[in-house]
């Protein structure tokens, strides 16, 4: 999935998901992958994003990696990922008929 930086400068919805779970602290990338921490050390296989998603993220300076010197990188959100995710999303209700068509329906 290749990630581009919207007109508005808004992330995507995959990218507000890997925002979300950077700014809980517990989201690594290590040689297995993207995991998340869990109580203890036990961690789990992230599913929903992939690493290109972050990386679209620390690109646009949302997120940061920090080597954690065991070949893991802790992903982080910056202040300006943090800004991000103070916004609500937007929702935009698709316009599935023309005015015309939607008027001759009601």
């Amino acid at each position: 999935m290749r990630s581009r930086l919207r007109k508005n400068g808004e992330p995507s919805k995959m990218e507000r998901c890997a925002l979300v779970a950077a700014k809980s602290g517990k989201l690594f990338q290590t040689r297995d992958g993207l995991r998340l921490q869990e109580a203890g050390h036990r961690t789990l296989p992230v599913r929903m994003f992939g690493p290109s998603v972050v990386k679209a993220c620390i690109k646009a300076g949302w997120a940061l990696a920090m080597d954690q010197g065991d070949e893991s990188y802790r992903i982080m959100t910056t202040l300006a990922g943090d800004a991000v995710l103070a916004k609500p999303m937007r929702f935009v209700v698709p316009n599935a008929f023309p005015s015309g068509q939607r008027e001759a329906l009601r």
